[in-house]
């Protein structure tokens, strides 16, 4: 008769204790759960960053050249922290960690470069950030996006976590 169960992990208990088991504790026990491998989960991050669109070449390139700081698919920041935020009011949930594992695994699309910042032109006002990257003020982000001034004030007031002034 069967007297003893084996457990996926070599282990052996007893009839009377497994079946005292709930339904769930028994299958954790007995079956290994269907996960794609490593390179599978990371083909299927990448397809859907590419579909989110952060690996889009043909979005408006700011006309602030930042020398320094840091390059992720989210734009050019002055450092770290800034690409942070950024992320995370874009909707990235955890992005500190996952930023501080995608610089080791994606070291092509997250990395550092050193150098101070520098602004292209006058720097009249603040600067602004935007999901199409960092401006040094109002009036450049205007232009570049081919809207009126008017309409970047309505979008920071209206979407605070898309658009922003950077201090």
């Amino acid at each position: 008769m069967l007297d003893k169960v084996k457990l996926l992990n070599g282990t052996e208990v007893t009839w009377e204790e497994f079946s005292r088991w709930s339904v769930q504790k028994q299958k954790a026990n007995l079956t290994r759960p269907v996960l794609p491998s490593k390179k599978e989960m990371s083909r299927r991050i990448k397809e859907g960053r590419k579909k989110a669109g952060l690996y889009d070449k043909d979005r408006p390139k700011p006309i602030i050249e930042v020398q320094g700081g840091f390059v992720c698919p989210y734009g050019h920041f002055p450092n770290r922290a800034m690409a942070i935020k950024a992320a995370t009011n874009l909707g990235l949930k955890n992005a500190q960690k996952k930023f501080s594992r995608l610089c080791k695994s994606e070291p092509e699309n997250y990395y550092y470069i050193n150098g101070p910042r520098k602004a292209n032109g006058t720097n009249k006002g603040r600067a602004i950030q935007t999901p199409y990257g960092i401006f040094p003020n109002v009036r450049t982000c205007a232009a570049s996006l081919g809207v009126t001034t008017d309409k970047i004030y309505i979008r920071v007031k209206g979407s605070p976590k898309k658009y922003f002034y950077i201090t």
